[in-house]
């Protein structure tokens, strides 16, 4: 039984008869230390002796949140029924959620290397608290660059309120570019690890992919002047190509994860392609990426709201910019939400909230 969180009581009717019309006395006990009240009820259950009605008052401190067990019972004097009900008060909703930052730009210079894709996170079961209003954050993709240096890096996105643990999804590192020194796997650093680049303003060099974010993305991968391509940026389900992988592997862009969560099995967070000195650059990954451009190909942008890498470049006019970032929300159709910033829709039994851009969400 669901207590009503808003302090409104709630009954439970339990019904006995005696065969011979001896009255019928109704009683509760909670399991609880000596029978106490449990912290969910904020007074003493009322119990209608004629009707068999009892009464639950319950708090409406948030602090009180929980469940408990009650025996109800009806007894002729000689005889005694008894019968179990769960109880239980909330203030939170449970929701599938999914939040991807925005993706990186790939690298300019020679063998620019791919944008990382932006971090995701997903989950089936994050709870939020009710009546609060939760800020919701979408990280926009890096900038594409037109000089020779490493691609800018993809801004975070979060969901944070009161009575949450705020939830960041880290932007997508940029890919490397030619530069003084070789970038370095830290300075590639994001969700989602840019790819290396393959050339400094030194000499022919090999540079490492960027590093990932525990849980949310995958490395990017080595590049190299040597092959002539700069690695592929890391994308969520998969590490960025190296320079010298064989076939369609060699610095291809990470594939992205598949999610229905939208109501449509979409791909989000792949990595974008290195970038080809003498040959086409390489393709991005699955979940909206760009592919890599060369010589005379600038790098490809990554497509919108999907946290994809920006493609790297070569001796071209720009590299390709990442992809924004997205937050959707998805729970019970029972739920009602107000706020700004999104958009509403159902599938089945659900309702979906889609964030393309900053808003704010209150759910009830």
């Amino acid at each position: 039984h669901t207590l009503n969180k808003d302090g409104s009581t709630s009954t439970v009717t339990m019904t006995a008869q005696d065969p011979e019309g001896f009255g019928i006395t109704y009683g509760i006990a909670y399991a609880t230390a000596s029978n106490a009240r449990p912290t969910q009820l904020a007074a003493d259950t009322a119990i209608n002796q004629s009707t068999g009605v009892f009464t639950f008052d319950p708090s409406t401190n948030v602090a009180h949140a929980g469940n408990f067990k009650a025996r109800l019972s009806a007894s002729d004097g000689a005889n005694t029924t008894t019968r179990i009900v769960d109880f239980g008060l909330s203030f939170s909703v449970t929701l599938t959620y999914l939040v991807v930052a925005g993706g990186g730009a790939g690298g300019k210079g020679v063998s620019g290397g791919g944008g990382g894709a932006g971090g995701l996170l997903y989950s089936t079961s994050g709870t939020f608290p009710t009546d609060t209003a939760l800020t919701v954050a979408v990280g926009a993709g890096g900038s594409y660059v037109t000089s020779n240096g490493d691609g800018n890096a993809g801004a975070n996105s979060s969901i944070s309120g009161s009575g949450l643990t705020t939830i960041t999804a880290i932007g997508g590192g940029g890919g490397g570019g030619q530069k003084g020194n070789t970038s370095t796997a830290a300075e590639l650093a994001g969700g989602s690890g840019g790819g290396g680049t393959g050339y400094n303003n030194t000499g022919t060099v090999t540079g490492p992919g960027g590093n990932a974010t525990s849980g949310q993305g995958n490395a990017g991968g080595t590049g190299s002047y040597g092959t002539g391509f700069g690695g592929g940026g890391g994308g969520a389900g998969q590490a960025g190509g190296n320079h010298n992988d064989s076939g369609s592997a060699q610095s291809k862009g990470g594939d992205g994860l598949e999610y229905s969560i939208s109501g449509t099995a979409t791909y989000y967070a792949g990595g974008g392609g290195g970038g080809g000195y003498n040959t086409s650059g390489k393709a991005g990954g699955q979940g909206g990426a760009g592919n890599g451009g060369n010589r005379s190909a600038i790098g490809g942008d990554a497509t919108a709201n999907t946290g994809g890498g920006g493609g790297g470049v070569s001796d071209a006019g720009r590299s390709g910019a990442g992809g924004s970032g997205i937050v959707i929300l998805r729970g019970p159709n029972t739920i009602t939400a107000s706020g700004s910033g999104y958009t509403e829709t159902t599938s089945g039994s659900d309702k979906i909230w889609t964030f393309t851009g900053n808003g704010t969400i209150t759910f009830s």
